[in-house]
């Protein structure tokens, strides 16, 4: 545990000193691909202009709260759940319209971080500034803080899923949220908390992105729908390892092994068991299943020698293993996102 604090500590500082370079370094790179598509692609017809490229799908479900006046930018702000008032970071994006559906994105910070360290290293308000969504970035109890995943007996246990499932219905009514479009994901701690959400909140979560911890527990998530499940795994992670160790059941929820989670979610959402691998980069392989119930797909990306961290972060803690950047794990988390509704 000291040697997790430890990291996790070091892991904080960084993202705060570079929170700021990372943000800007992303925007300079987008502008810099959109100026050269720009100026290579043919000019729009007059029809093709008036086609919008953001927006709901058609199906979109709009919250009690569209029609409210919710000023753009970052927020910091608390509801009270079970006793205990939790708090969290709000990013709206600039395009939001109070009335158009939005999606929301939950995004859970690791074992002894905060909400601020996941929002920066994550990069996350870029893609929701870039992409239309509204990202929450909530905060965890405790010393350290962490997210209880495994139930009452826990030490200062809180119950975060009836948090998480308060904190859905405080911004559908502050927001006009996409009640179908309300996604999860998050680094190791988080990724565990994103993971069993899938099956805890599988009435409200339309698809989970856990990274750096996956964990398939089938009494939890029996009666559970479909859920779409697009996740991330280094194969040297120091902390969660990839590969299988041994079976406590829920003693240790994250010793099943990132394949063997994917394979249960595989089988919970029905897929065809056969395992398909393409390699998309030199460190990277794209494991997925297919023919899943509902459009429910299961992908795991595989980091061949990456470690416990967010694929294509700006912050490299050496203790943590590699991080790779030739993905980026954020991006890729929308787009599954954007094609996953509930």
């Amino acid at each position: 545990m000291r040697y997790v604090l430890l990291l996790a500590c070091t892991l904080a500082i960084l993202i705060l000193l570079t929170g700021c370079g990372r943000a800007r370094e992303r925007h300079e790179n987008r502008e810099a691909a959109r100026t050269q598509e720009a100026a290579s692609a043919p000019a729009p017809t007059a029809d093709a202009a008036d086609v919008p490229t953001q927006g709901p799908s058609p199906a979109a479900s709009g919250s009690a709260g569209c029609g409210t006046e919710a000023p753009s930018g970052s927020s910091v702000a608390s509801i009270e759940s079970d006793g205990v008032e939790r708090s969290y970071r709000l990013y709206v994006p600039t395009a939001y319209d109070t009335r158009r559906p939005t999606p929301l994105v939950l995004n859970f910070h690791g074992l002894g971080a905060t909400a601020l360290e996941q929002e920066r290293y994550s990069g996350f308000i870029e893609v929701a500034e870039e992409n239309g969504f509204v990202l929450v970035s909530p905060q965890a109890t405790g010393t350290p803080s962490e997210w209880y995943l495994y139930g009452p007996l826990e030490r200062g246990y809180v119950d975060d899923f009836a948090f998480v499932g308060r904190l859905i219905d405080e911004l559908s009514a502050r927001l006009c949220v996409d009640s179908r479009r309300v996604y999860a994901t998050g680094i190791s701690n988080g990724g565990g908390m994103t993971s069993l959400l899938g099956c805890e909140l599988s009435d409200r979560i339309a698809a989970i992105a856990p990274v750096a911890g996956s964990p398939y527990v089938e009494r939890r998530c029996d009666g559970a729908r479909p859920m779409p499940v697009i996740a991330f795994h280094g194969t040297d992670d120091p902390l969660v390892p990839f590969e299988a160790g041994p079976d406590f059941g829920d003693l240790d929820i994250f010793r099943f092994g990132a394949r063997n989670n994917m394979r249960d979610w595989a089988q919970h959402n029905g897929c065809d068991l056969t395992l398909h691998s393409e390699r998309i980069a030199s460190d990277v392989v794209l494991e997925s299943y297919g023919g899943c119930s509902n459009g429910a797909d299961v992908q795991l990306y595989v980091i061949e020698g990456g470690g416990h961290t967010w694929p294509g972060a700006g912050v490299e803690v050496n203790a943590l293993g590699k991080t790779t950047h030739s993905i980026d794990a954020s991006e890729l988390i929308w787009s599954f996102f954007a094609t996953h509704p509930r």
